[in-house]
């Protein structure tokens, strides 16, 4: 049976869009009830927004996943892009990351071994 295989990211990819940053992050939260409590963390996201910048249209599906963009606390905008699609009973899509304006995260890409042993 053929069908589309979304690989995703590798691990160093989900890794970097998961990542939580040192830093100290105090505040205050009013509840609707009008109760007030204070908050510490010592760890703060790196990704703070996360929109759908396309999605990968399949053989066998219409969408297979779509394709997003991570804005990073410094401000940066990681992509996600089709790295490799490999036939193999039916298409199977690898996903890296990339630089708003093109320049690839090497260690987001897909090494031959890792996609040999998926």
């Amino acid at each position: 049976m053929r069908f589309d295989h979304y690989h995703g990211l590798n691990a160093w990819g989900k890794k970097c869009v998961a990542r939580m940053l040192d830093a100290v992050v105090e505040g205050t939260i009013t509840f609707p009830n009008g109760k007030v409590e204070t908050f510490r963390n010592l760890k703060t996201p790196a990704v703070i927004g996360t929109e759908v910048i396309g999605q990968i249209a399949g053989s066998y599906v219409d969408t297979v996943a779509p394709l997003r963009a991570y804005t990073m606390r410094n401000g940066r905008v990681l992509e996600e892009y089709v790295e490799h699609t490999i036939h193999c009973g039916g298409p199977n899509y690898y996903i890296a990351l990339r630089y708003r304006g093109g320049r690839v995260l090497k260690q987001s890409q897909w090494t031959d071994k890792q996609i040999q042993n998926n």
